[in-house]
């Protein structure tokens, strides 16, 4: 039976470079993901590593957008890009918010990501 990603990965298996050829310094991200594949490859390896990356990118933009809505009103040309420039944000909503993001992680994204986790170590223990 013939995959197309063994074929494609064996072809690859030899190359030095599989970012297309292009130079180190024209890639922004390329040194710190191989930093990341040297010094923590079982990290990278982890079920759980795609569920704390996601989460953490998450909450990290949530704060940032919010402090772009803080400071709207102050900011005549954020204002006009917010969904509702008419009316302010308060830090009870805020509060809500955060709240209602905390619930659902923790009734769903972090259920789903034990439950990944689960399943993978006996494929951890096999394959290690």
């Amino acid at each position: 039976m013939f995959f197309p990603a063994e074929a494609a990965s064996s072809r690859m298996s030899g190359a030095s470079n599989v970012t297309g050829g292009r130079s180190g310094s024209s890639l922004v991200l390329q040194p710190a993901w191989d930093y990341l594949r040297q010094n923590h490859h079982d990290l990278l390896r982890s079920p759980l590593f795609p569920v704390a990356l996601s989460v953490s990118t998450y909450f990290f933009l949530v704060g940032v957008y919010t402090a772009l809505d803080l400071l709207a009103p102050a900011w005549p040309s954020v204002n006009r890009y917010r969904l509702h420039p008419d009316r302010p944000v308060t830090w009870p909503g805020i509060g809500t918010t955060l709240g209602v993001t905390v619930y659902n992680h923790l009734l769903y994204i972090f259920p789903a990501a034990v439950g990944q986790w689960l399943t993978m170590i006996p494929k951890l223990i096999f394959y290690h």
